[in-house]
């Protein structure tokens, strides 16, 4: 049985006010082509930023996306939520966010 993400949880400041804590399952769609897709796009976002020198902006950016869908709780329809793992991702992925029980991806599997 070949491997498939099941679920993904996103957590950003989860222990305060303002935190942010989702998880979807296969019911949001295929999440291993999401996944691939929203890497793709964050990445290639990263790689631009590197390039004309605007990755501190990017950064910054990222962190407000966040704190603004924390501080407004809004109900959590796809495009946020894509939001919300992509900036999680990347901050992660790139060093930019300590992963602890409050902070960061988890990408739950099904199958070899």
């Amino acid at each position: 049985m070949p491997r498939r993400l099941i679920g993904i949880s996103a957590f950003y400041k989860n222990d305060r006010p303002g935190g942010i804590g989702i998880s979807i399952d296969e019911s949001f769609g295929n999440l291993d082509d999401m996944l691939v897709i929203l890497q793709a796009s964050y990445n290639a976002m990263w790689a631009e930023c590197q390039e004309n020198g605007s990755l501190p902006d990017l950064i910054n950016d990222l962190r407000a996306q966040l704190g603004e869908i924390g501080s407004s709780k809004p109900d959590y329809a796809l495009d946020t939520v894509a939001i919300v793992i992509g900036n999680v991702w990347c901050l992660e992925n790139r060093g930019h966010m300590i992963s602890d029980e409050f902070n960061g991806l988890q990408l739950v599997y099904f199958g070899q």
